[in-house]
């Protein structure tokens, strides 16, 4: 069924991309705020850097639906937050910090509103190019490398045009496929039953350049 469903999604963006005369080429940063689902904490506590571009396209100016393409860079992974009302879970006592280093690559769906807001959803694919572990000093932990290197995961945004070239933007994710599929990262600690997924949230400011290739 998953499988199905990414091949109907890349066929229609595939079908529009082909069929487009409107570019829009957009440069954005902003925040990650993370999470890894199956790590025994929670909460959107990593802080995370992320930077890239887009590239919407469509048939015509006059149509609301249209396709995107983008690439980022995005800092995502996992933190304890340390709280000295509560005890550290017994799961969590050798890392503090996990920061996963992506390279993302995004492709969907958007529609846009006459009232400025915009809604996309698609697919992206990360690549893993760089694992830290900090422990609760804030030291490197060394030698470990615990994560897959590709990420395979969903998104769903939601955008408002400030003006005609600049706008914010809020993206959910979450992998679809498991980062890791291991029982444990430690002797005696990590149980996931259902392995690791990223899950994580992108707040962006984009400057787009309209129409750009026709300029």
């Amino acid at each position: 069924m998953t499988k199905t469903l990414i091949f109907i999604l890349l066929f229609n963006i595939i079908s529009i991309f082909g069929f487009s005369q409107l570019f829009n080429f957009g440069i954005k940063g902003g925040f990650v705020f993370s999470q890894i689902d199956g790590d025994d904490l929670e909460g959107f506590n990593k802080l995370g850097l992320s930077t890239g571009f887009d590239l919407d396209f469509s048939p015509r100016k006059d149509l609301p639906w249209g396709g995107t393409f983008g690439m980022q860079y995005n800092n995502r992974g996992s933190r304890l937050r340390l709280d000295p009302d509560n005890p550290l879970p017994p799961t969590a006592t050798n890392w503090e910090q996990i920061s996963l280093h992506y390279l993302d690559i995004l492709l969907g769906l958007r529609y846009k509103t006459k009232e400025r807001f915009s809604f996309s959803t698609g697919l992206y694919s990360g690549i893993l190019f760089s694992e830290r572990w900090r422990d609760l000093n804030g030291g490197l932990i060394d030698g470990i490398d615990a994560f897959k290197n590709l990420d395979l995961g969903s998104f769903l945004q939601m955008g408002y045009s400030l003006n005609e070239n600049m706008m914010v933007s809020l993206t959910y994710n979450y992998s679809i496929l498991r980062i890791n599929d291991s029982n444990s990262l430690f002797p005696g600690q990590f149980i996931p039953s259902t392995g690791m997924r990223n899950n994580f949230i992108c707040l962006h400011f984009s400057y787009y350049f309209q129409d750009f290739l026709n300029k």
